[in-house]
């Protein structure tokens, strides 16, 4: 409920920029679709800065994605760019040797290629 009112507290003003960090955080999944369509219908004539962990919801809320690593800008674009240029699709690794990584102080690079 506070999200929901810190959300509409944003949009109330007709602010034509708003800036929203983890909207959807800790909400659950009714909550998170009507925070989703709430932005939707206001996002006409204004600028929404939203950050996020789930790619799902930048998808469908967002016109471009800017995706950032470690602070970086790694890939800005439109979700289908985005989706030409590095697949719709995730991989996993699975490695033995994390915990040695880790308590070497070793990137973990290596140990995903073994």
């Amino acid at each position: 409920m506070k999200r929901r009112l810190s959300i509409g507290i944003a949009l109330v003003g007709g602010s034509r920029f708003v800036i929203l960090d983890e909207p959807t955080a800790g909400v659950d999944v009714n909550s998170r679709k009507e925070i989703w369509t709430l932005l939707q219908n206001n996002k006409k004539g204004r600028t929404i800065l939203l950050s996020t962990h789930h790619m799902d919801e930048a998808d469908i809320l967002s016109d471009r994605i800017a995706i950032l690593s470690e602070g970086r800008l790694i890939s800005l674009g439109s979700s289908i760019f985005l989706k030409n240029k590095f697949g719709d699709s995730f991989q996993m690794f699975a490695c033995k040797k994390v915990v040695l990584c880790f308590l070497c102080d070793l990137p973990l690079e290596p140990c995903l290629r073994e």
